[in-house]
This record gives structure tokens, C-alpha cells and sequence, in this order.
């Protein structure tokens, strides 16, 4: 088991490695890219990321998903590295026919009694606006509420790693008695 957690430690390590020459390969998209905070990895940044990629993912976007989601990142400052992969996980090609009818069921329940009348439309053309319309309202809904979880989640969990992180670096120093910076912060006085 130790070796093969050492081989993926070592190939994530190349990939890292492939992603950063090629990016010093390209100064001027590197400069945007930070310059946009798609290339942060802040907690807050990558919380903003997971919630942009949820809630992209969660409306009915389907093809242009990627375009949206550059400019909504680079609105809000979020980190697009985060949110493409959120979105592909959550919306790709076995999920978006059951996240479809969800959508559609959802708005029908919930908004049926206010789409209905307000769409006064004779024949099929009317059948598929009002089947849109309660498609666009449950999606928002569940949007809407994933995104709001989705990013307090992650704030959360990625505090939890970072102190997780301190105390284990406090402990390996304690223990080889060496100074810790994670230690020495606590004891400002």
C-alpha cells in the first residue's frame, strides 16, 4: 500500500510539475490568469470556485457551461481550476438527463401555480415555453441552495485540513524538538 501511495505521490508531483512549465512557458496567460484569481488558492477563492461550479452545473447551461463559468469566476474571483471540475462531476453526460427531469418536476410542484397562468401561449410552442420555464425554476431552486452548501461546506473542510495541518506540523516538532512556526504563532503575547 506504501508504494503505491508513493507512485501516485510521485505522478501527481510530475502533473504539477507539466502544469507549472507549461504555464512558465506562457508569461503573458499566467499574468491574466493570476491577474483574473483563477490561479489562487486561498480558501476563500477555492470556496468561491466550488460554489460557481455547482451552481453552473446545476442550471440548464448545457454547451456553453465552460464560457459561463470563465466569466462568472472571473466576476466573483473564484478559482476556475476548482469550479470546472465541480461542474463536470455534477453535470456530464449520466447525470444530465435525471438532473433534467428533477429540474422539471421541482418547478412544476413548486411553481406550476404561478408559470401556468402567466404563460397564455395556443399549441405545442406554449406546451414547451411553460415545460422551460418550470425546468429554469426548479433548477435555480436546487442551484440555488447547492451552491449556498456546496461553499459553506468547503470554507469549512478546508479549515479543518489547514488546523489539522498546524497541529500535525506542532507535533512532528514537538516531537524532534525542533522550532515550529505553527507553534511560535501562539505564543505572541
Amino acid at each position: 500500500m506504501k508504494r503505491f501511495r508513493l507512485r501516485l505521490m510521485r505522478a501527481e508531483r510530475r502533473r504539477r510539475e507539466r502544469v507549472m512549465a507549461w504555464l512558465r512557458a506562457r508569461p503573458r496567460l499566467t499574468r491574466w490568469l493570476e491577474r483574473m484569481g483563477c490561479l489562487h488558492v486561498d480558501d476563500a477563492a477555492v470556496s468561491r470556485g466550488v460554489a460557481v461550479g455547482l451552481f453552473i452545473a446545476l442550471t440548464p447551461t448545457a454547451g456553453i457551461q465552460t464560457v459561463i463559468m470563465v466569466f462568472v469566476c472571473w466576476l466573483f474571483r473564484a478559482n476556475f481550476v476548482v469550479a470546472f471540475p465541480v461542474s463536470w462531476v455534477v453535470c456530464n453526460a449520466f447525470t444530465i438527463g435525471p438532473l433534467y427531469y428533477a429540474y422539471h418536476s421541482l418547478g412544476e410542484a413548486w411553481f406550476g401555480w404561478l408559470i401556468v397562468p402567466l404563460i397564455r401561449w395556443p399549441g405545442v410552442s406554449g406546451e414547451v415555453l411553460e415545460d422551460g420555464a418550470f425546468m429554469v425554476a426548479g433548477s435555480l431552486l436546487i442551484a440555488t441552495t447547492a451552491t449556498v452548501g456546496g461553499y459553506f461546506l468547503s470554507v469549512w473542510i478546508l479549515r479543518r485540513r489547514r488546523l489539522r495541518r498546524g497541529r500535525r506540523r506542532a507535533w512532528a516538532a514537538e516531537k524532534a524538538d525542533l522550532p515550529c512556526p505553527a507553534r511560535e504563532g501562539h505564543r505572541k503575547n
